[in-house]
Parts: C-alpha cells; sequence; structure tokens
C-alpha cells in the first residue's frame, strides 16, 4: 500500500482498472488473466481500489497489453485507452442536462485537482490563452519519473474530456514535452464549439436585456408598441429556448429508443446463452456418464432440437476413423444419409441458404456450418429455421451451436482415445517385470501393477491403505526421492509374500500439476540381483586382467630385475668376506659394514616395489598424483634398462586427478616397457606433465606425456596400436594387452590416451585426464622421531634362525627383555609359560602353525596382547585382517633398528585394558624349539 510520500507507488490501481476495461470493450479475444498473467501482476492485486503500483509495475502491464495487441503500437495504445476512459458518448446529453451550463473549461480544471490523486507522479494547471484555447501543464513531482507512453496515455485523457458533455475530441498540440528535454509536458487544447449550448447562452442573454427594457419602458410610460419593441428580445429568447428544449427532448427520446432496442437485444442474447449453457451442461453429463461414444451425436441432435427454436438440425461428425451423420426434423431420408462423407462435401461447397439435398420445405430456411473437430472442416453443423427469422439470429444461433458442439464432440474425441491410451498404459504396466507403483503425497499407494501384486500380495485389496515407507526399505516417496536427487537410486532387500528376497533399486520421480507442485510420485523398482553379479564379476575380470597384466610385465623386466639383484648381492659378499679377512684393517671395517648396510637397502626398495606393484588391491578411486605415480613407477624400469636415459620435465605441483594409483601405475609401467621394446640398443625417454586449460567445451585436464627414440610405426601400425592381441612382436613375446589395457584403464578413468609416431622418429603416448574436483593432497606430516620403551618384555616369533639372533640383540640393545621361539607353536607354549610378555613379534609365513592361525590363539588367550605383525611379503588378505583388529602394526621385512624401535614404542604406548607386570632383570634365553 502506498503511504503519504511514497516514491515508489506513484500510480492507483484505477488506472489499470480502467485500462483492462478498454482492452474488454476493443479486443474482447484477449483475457484480462492474460494480460495480468504476462504482466506478472494477480487479480487480487487490482481488485484493492485503495492499492498503488510501481513504475515497473506498470510498464510490464504495458508492454503485455502491447504484446496481446499486436495491431496497436506502445505509441497508439496508451493514447486510445486514455480518450476511452473518459468517453462517454452514451451519456453526453443527459450529463449535459445535469450538469447545466458547466462547460469543458470547468471540466478540465475538475480533471487538474483530481488527477494526482491517482498518478502521485505527475502535477497539473489550467490557464485559458484565449477563447476557446487552454493550455494544459503537466510537471513531473521531484522523486518520481515518467515514460513517454504515459505522456500518450494523458493526451488520450485530455482529448476525451469534451466528450462528457457530448462533444467530440478536443484538437492537440503538444507543444514541449518531459521527454524532449522540457521541464514539462504542454498541451495546447482547442476546444470544440457547442452550438446547442452557444445559442442557449445568447437566448438567456436576450431574455434578461429584453426584460430589463420592457421595464424600463413601462416606467418611463413609452408607448405600447415601444415597450413590445423592448420586449421582442424575451420573445425571440424564449422561442430559440422552446427549439433548444424540443432538440433535447427528441435526441433524449431517440436514446432511450435505442437503449429499448439493445434490452431486447440483449433478453435475446441471455436468453441463447442461457439455451447454450444447458446444452453445456448436457455434454457434460453425456461426456462423464456415456459408455458409448457413438450413441453421442444423436443425443446431441436431439437435446439441440429441444432446446432451441429450430425446425430441424443435421449432425455429421467423425468419432473415431469414420464419420457419423445424425439429423433430427429434417425430412432428410436414409439414402441422403448413407454416405455421410459425400454429404458434408456437398453441404460445404453450397452457397449459404442453399438446400445440397433435397427442396427446403415451405416457410423455411436453411444455412450450415463447418465444424473443425480433428481437421478444419471434417464435420459439418445445419439447421432449418422458419422463414421470418432474421438474419442475425439465424447467424449467431448457427455460429454459437457450431461453437459449443465442436468443443464437445472434441472433448468427445479425446476421452475416445484416452481411454484407448490407459488401456495400452495398463497392459504395457501390467506386462512390465518391474514393481511400478503410484504414490500420492501423503505416501499412500493409489496403484499398483501385476508384478508388484504379485511380489507384496494385494495390499489394496479391501480398501486397505498401505504406505510406500511400509513395503519398500528406503523410507518415504517424497524422502527417498530428495536424498537421491543427483545422487544414485537408493537399494533395498525386500522380502516379498513367498519370503523371496530381492535386491530392488527405486526408482522416483514426482509428478506435478502445470504449476510445478509435486501432487504425485512414480516409484519403480527395478530387480538387480543379476545385475549386481554381474557387476561383480565384470569386476573380478576386471582385476584379474589388471593382476595378469602386472605379472606380464614382470616377466618382461624378470631379466633385468634378477641382473640388478646378482649386482646388489655381490656388492654385499664382497663386503662380507673383506669384513670376515683378519688381515682387513679395522678402519675399513666400519665402511665396509656400511656398504652392507647400504646393499640391503637397495635390494630392500628394488623388492618393495615389485611387491607393491604385484599386489592385489581392490579397485578404488582416491586423489592420485600422476608425479608422485611416475617416480613410483619409473625406477622399476630403469634399474632394467641402464642403458635408457630418462629425462623428467614434471610440472611442480601438478593438479590432482581422480583415479585407482595402481591402475595408473600398471598404464605408466607399460607405457615405459613399450617404449624400451622399441629401443633395444638404448635411446632416450622424455617424461613431461603438465596442466592443461579448459579449451571451449573441454574442462581443464592434467597431461603427461611419454616419449621414446624408438624405431617407430608407420600409418597401419600406429591405426591398430590400442587393439587387443596386436602386437609387433615375435610369438612368445607378448600378449599384445599391454597399450590395449592401458588404453581401456583411461578410458575408464573419462580420460585419453593417444599416440603420434612415424617410423625412425620415435614414438609419443600422451595421457589426459580430467582435473578432481576434491581438494588437493596434502603432504604427509613427518613421523615423530621414534622412542624407546626400554624395559618391556617382548615374544619373538620367526621359523628363520638368523633373524632371531639378529633382532634379539637389536632388542636387547634397546633395553627390552627377549624371549625367542623358532615358530609357531613354539611361540604360543611360551607365551603360555611367561605371563608376564608384554607384546609379541609375529612373522607371518611359517611352516607348520602360520601366522594367521597363530595370531588367533595368542588373541584367544590374551585378548589385549598388542602384535606387532612382521613380513617379507607386501600386506595380504591375511595380514590385513589382523591389522583390522586393536593393538596391531605392520613392519616390512628387512626393517632397520630404528624403523623396529619407533613401531614398537607406538604399539606399547598404545593404551590397552591390561598391562602385564615388567620385569626387573633381563637375560637371553636360550631358542626354544630350534636347534641350540
Amino acid at each position: 500500500m502506498r503511504t503519504a510520500g511514497d516514491t515508489d507507488h506513484p500510480y492507483s490501481v484505477r488506472i489499470l482498472t480502467n485500462y483492462l476495461a478498454y482492452v474488454n470493450h476493443t479486443h474482447p479475444e484477449v483475457a484480462p488473466d492474460a494480460v495480468l498473467e504476462a504482466a506478472r501482476l494477480s487479480r487480487e492485486r487490482l481488485q484493492d481500489a485503495d492499492g498503488w503500483l510501481s513504475q515497473d509495475e506498470v510498464d510490464r502491464f504495458n508492454h503485455a497489453v502491447t504484446a496481446l495487441c499486436p495491431e496497436h503500437s506502445s505509441v497508439s495504445l496508451p493514447r486510445a485507452a486514455g480518450r476511452h476512459i473518459l468517453r462517454a458518448t452514451a451519456l453526453g446529453p443527459l450529463a449535459r442536462h445535469i450538469l447545466g451550463v458547466t462547460d469543458a473549461t470547468t471540466l478540465y480544471r475538475l480533471y487538474a485537482t483530481l488527477a494526482p490523486r491517482v498518478a502521485a507522479n505527475i502535477s497539473y494547471s489550467v490557464s485559458r490563452q484565449k477563447t476557446g484555447i487552454l493550455e494544459v501543464s503537466a510537471t513531473l513531482v521531484p522523486g518520481y519519473t515518467d515514460t513517454p507512453y504515459q505522456c500518450q496515455n494523458r493526451i488520450g485523457i485530455l482529448e476525451a474530456i469534451p466528450t462528457v458533455l457530448g462533444l467530440p475530441l478536443a484538437a492537440m498540440e503538444h507543444t514541449r514535452c518531459l521527454h524532449s528535454g522540457d521541464d514539462r509536458c504542454v498541451y495546447s487544447v482547442r476546444l470544440p464549439a457547442d452550438v446547442p449550448r452557444r445559442w442557449l447562452r445568447w437566448g438567456l442573454s436576450a431574455l434578461g436585456v429584453g426584460a430589463l427594457g420592457g421595464l424600463v419602458g413601462l416606467a418611463l410610460g413609452l408607448p405600447y408598441w415601444a415597450t413590445l419593441t423592448a420586449c421582442s428580445p424575451a420573445a425571440l429568447a424564449a422561442v430559440f429556448f422552446h427549439l433548444s428544449a424540443h432538440a433535447r427532448q427528441a435526441h433524449l427520446e431517440r436514446i432511450l429508443q435505442e437503449q429499448a432496442h439493445l434490452a431486447s437485444e440483449l433478453e435475446r442474447v441471455l436468453h441463447g446463452l442461457q439455451r447454450t449453457a444447458q446444452l453445456s451442461l448436457f455434454l457434460t453429463e453425456q461426456l462423464a456418464h456415456a459408455s458409448d461414444m457413438r450413441q453421442l451425436p444423436d443425443r446431441l441432435v436431439e437435446r439441440t432440437l429441444d432446446l432451441f427454436d429450430l425446425q430441424g438440425v443435421l449432425l455429421i461428425t467423425p468419432l473415431g476413423d469414420d464419420l457419423v451423420a445424425s439429423h433430427a426434423g429434417t425430412g432428410l431420408s436414409e439414402a441422403h444419409l448413407s454416405d455421410a462423407e459425400a454429404l458434408r462435401d456437398a453441404i460445404l461447397s453450397t452457397p449459404p441458404g442453399g438446400a445440397p439435398v433435397s427442396p427446403v420445405p415451405a416457410g423455411m430456411r436453411f444455412r450450415a456450418t463447418s465444424l473443425s473437430i480433428d481437421r478444419p472442416g471434417d464435420g459439418v453443423l445445419g439447421v432449418w429455421l422458419r422463414a421470418e427469422d432474421p438474419d442475425d439470429l439465424m447467424h449467431a444461433t448457427v455460429e454459437a451451436l457450431a461453437t459449443h458442439l465442436t468443443g464437445g464432440l472434441g472433448r468427445a474425441m479425446d476421452l475416445v482415445r484416452l481411454r484407448h491410451s490407459q488401456s495400452v498404459v495398463s497392459e504395457l504396466l501390467d506386462g512390465a517385470p518391474d514393481l511400478i507403483l503410484g504414490v500420492t503425497g501423503e505416501d499412500q499407494i493409489a496403484f499398483m501393477n501385476r508384478a508388484a501384486q504379485r511380489f507384496f500380495g494385494d495390499p489394496l485389496a479391501g480398501g486397505a491403505t498401505t504406505t510406500f515407507r511400509s513395503i519398500s526399505g528406503v523410507g518415504s516417496a517424497q524422502s527417498a526421492r530428495a536424498t537421491t536427487e543427483g545422487a544414485p537410486p537408493p537399494e533395498a532387500l525386500l522380502m516379498g509374500v513367498s519370503d523371496t528376497p530381492r535386491y530392488t533399486l527405486w526408482h522416483i520421480r514426482a509428478l506435478g500439476d502445470c504449476s510445478g507442485s509435486c501432487l504425485a510420485h512414480l516409484c519403480i523398482g527395478v530387480d538387480v540381483g543379476d545385475e549386481r553379479a554381474l557387476a561383480q564379476r565384470a569386476q573380478e575380470v576386471e582385476e584379474r586382467l589388471l593382476q595378469g597384466q602386472k605379472l606380464e610385465a614382470l616377466g618382461t623386466l624378470a631379466g633385468g630385475i634378477s641382473h640388478d639383484v646378482n649386482n646388489v648381492l655381490m656388492g654385499i659378499q664382497a663386503s662380507a668376506e673383506l669384513l670376515i679377512d683378519p688381515t682387513t684393517p679395522a678402519g675399513e671395517r666400519q665402511e665396509l659394514a656400511e656398504e652392507i648396510l647400504a646393499g640391503v637397502e637397495r635390494a630392500s626398495s628394488l623388492t618393495t616395489r615389485l611387491l607393491a606393484f604385484s599386489r592385489h588391491h581392490p579397485i578404488q578411486h582416491v586423489l592420485v598424483d600422476l608425479n608422485a605415480v611416475i617416480r613410483q613407477t619409473l625406477p622399476i624400469f630403469t634399474r632394467t634398462r641402464p642403458d635408457v636415459v630418462v629425462h623428467l620435465s614434471l610440472r611442480e605441483p601438478l593438479s590432482p586427478v581422480d583415479g585407482d594409483p595402481r591402475q595408473l601405475e600398471q598404464v605408466f609401467l607399460n607405457l615405459f616397457i613399450n617404449a624400451g621394446l622399441a629401443m633395444p640398443q638404448g635411446g632416450e625417454l622424455r617424461i613431461t606433465t603438465a596442466d592443461l586449460p579448459a579449451a571451449g567445451a573441454v574442462p581443464p585436464q592434467v597431461q603427461a606425456a611419454v616419449a621414446d627414440t624408438g624405431v617407430g610405426m608407420d600409418g597401419s601400425t600406429l591405426a591398430r596400436a590400442f587393439e587387443p592381441f596386436f602386437t609387433t612382436r615375435a610369438s612368445g613375446e607378448g600378449t599384445g594387452l599391454g597399450l590395449a589395457s592401458a588404453y581401456g584403464t583411461i578410458l575408464r578413468h573419462s580420460g585419453t590416451l593417444t599416440a603420434d609416431s612415424a617410423l625412425g622418429e620415435g614414438s609419443t603416448f600422451t595421457v589426459r585426464l580430467p582435473l578432481s574436483r576434491g581438494v588437493s593432497p596434502t603432504a604427509p606430516e613427518p613421523a615423530p622421531p621414534a622412542a624407546t620403551l626400554g624395559g618391556a618384555t617382548l615374544l619373538l616369533i620367526d621359523d628363520e634362525e638368523m633373524i632371531l639372533r639378529a633382532s634379539q640383540r637389536l632388542l636387547e640393545r634397546q633395553g627390552y627383555a627377549v624371549l625367542v621361539a623358532q615358530g609357531g607353536a613354539a611361540g604360543v607354549a611360551v607365551l603360555l609359560a611367561n605371563p608376564r610378555v608384554e607384546a609379541v613379534i609375529l612373522d607371518m609365513v611359517m611352516p607348520g602353525l602360520g601366522g594367521g592361525e597363530t595370531f588367533r590363539i595368542l588373541r584367544r588367550h590374551r585378548p589385549t596382547l598388542p602384535v606387532l605383525v612382521a613380513s617379507g611379503y607386501s600386506r595380504g588378505a591375511e595380514a590385513e585382517a589382523i591389522l583390522a583388529q586393536p593393538s596391531t602394526a605392520f613392519l616390512q621385512k628387512p626393517y632397520q633398528r630404528e624403523a623396529l624401535a619407533g613401531k614398537l614404542a607406538e604399539l606399547l604406548s598404545r593404551p590397552t585394558e591390561i598391562r602385564a607386570p615388567t620385569p626387573t632383570a633381563r637375560r637371553s634365553p636360550p631358542l626354544v624349539g630350534g636347534p641350540q
């Protein structure tokens, strides 16, 4: 609501109400609701007579009206609407008598006073320039705005003010305008001449002068003829006054006659509307209850003949694939109606009023019009009326009947199609193997197809109510849809009436009305039991293929790996022989021991990489740094091919990608091996990484390129480079799955793998992967310095005597009391005999009682006993199962003294429910269960 001084809402709602009245008067085909909807205004807003509107709302309304009335421009329409607001031709003569001597000038001054009450942005002033010409000034009130079309609207109103008095439109000149840079709008108004009123004023003046002259003559004693002469103007004024009054009376009588005629026409129209409404009601009832639509045309004809003042009715209409002819009171024979299509064409080709089938009976006339139900002119309506009925009545009757019958028959055709489509949809739904449910907004199940009824029984039988929540296993339909938008559909394990389990994936869609409100839900439950099995099988095959590729790669590299390991062992052996040689100087012994440790570390690094690479890992997707993958994989290749010079150009930092690091390691190892095979005599390998920005529809990517200086490939080989089992190697040297596997892996990561090569110029393989949507991986926090909890009693279980003795010495030098056992069975016996043991170091692979079974027996007797698993293999499934238990840790063999001390300190520092007492003495017990 507008308040005093509110510059945001300067226009009264009455302006738009009058505007809509003009549109309804001049464009009845334009619905007011359509105008309001286009202007984003509600009808309730316009029903508030005291409401006010903003400039933006008025502008939207004007644009909407202009768009819906295309024959008008944005200039002519506001001006015409302004004229219509004050146009009152029918009330003009009556207003002239009521208002008496009021003239147009007075009305302009009155408008200048009242206009700001409906449009607060403009103030008006009116001044008379000369006789018959007024100047109306419109000044913009500070703080408000005005638009050109509103200026045209003011012109229309000012032009129409004289029409209130029954006068023609005023002539206007717009001499100054706000929208041309002037400080105000100035309108020069030339008023129309009011001839009858002018004669009336002259007559009254003459009457006054004559009466005054007569009185003066009588007072002065003038002769009779002089007095009569003096009074003659009065007589003349009386004559003029009488003539004017007579003219006004005749004009009013003519208006009353016109109004009576209009009232008679209105009565006849209302009577026709009443009968038409009855026919529409009959149509609605028939459509709601008719079981056979082919009977509808006959009933419509009979009802039309009863309701309207007609002599006969003929109706030819399509119904299904046929034309149906129905008639009543026409006198037509069955021969005339035998070919409905020919009869229709004959009627449509006959001039209006003619009879195409037989002579029209005496005293009657015939008129027909086409019906457009499915297609233009596919039906005909013909009526017989009395000859004395006027043509306009006949035309109006036929057109009104045609309009309503077209709509009713069209709805009948739609109903026939709807029933047919419902039958088809019902058959489709009942024939579907999936569970299909219709669920209301209150989560009540309203529909079940046959598959759902067979699985759930029939919970709807007998009018019972069942909710989707109670049978779906995924909650209500509303909540399940809301929580899975943009996510995979929910899955549930259902048990039907036959106690058969069924893995069901629910697809839920909202069913809404035209406003977007959700009215119901369509819920489709798909049995995914077979799909789950197939997906699991596909994953197993994929994992086996990946593992096979790893084994093939390791087989390709086996010779180089053996060479590298032998070199390491040779260095260790030579250093050890020199170390035990009594002639070796004491100063060299420390250096030889350090070389032995370095060789062991080198061999450990190589075996650790091979174990990690060959280990079976579940497929997973995490944040991956391709630089780290390349650095992790490259040493496995370079140790076997020292004749290949590697050049690394890695972008740091490189954006992360989403993927499985083990699969990506296999991809790059396959690319490195392929490059090495292309360079049998050695060469150069260039590896580069980079971040690629977005390019058009392609999102940002990470690129890694592997380029070699090998023999290259020709066009035909390059075209088949990624085909499975295609290889240029000799028989027995490879399966040809390396590049194909790499290509498939990159595709599963939503990336691309391309090759560029030419004979004698080497090859370049380029991997492009989309950037991860997650956060960048953070660097691991540095491990805290190893702590020592000397004094605790440890049990060391291993099958290698050398490992037992060496580890015992290392631990005792760190302050631990160490019990040793060779084998799992001996370890269990030592633990049972020594309750003071606080932790166990357990080997995983031992003959007899293995590490996994030993762990289970130890934990059966000591549930909270800390266990450090040490193994020369990578963490397999059995080790993973142990590490899932509390108070456990893993240490990869061979381990260094610092790593062993750190793991033990971490394990013993964890809180446990039971801690064994710490012994006061330390000693080295003999080996249990092994040679002394």
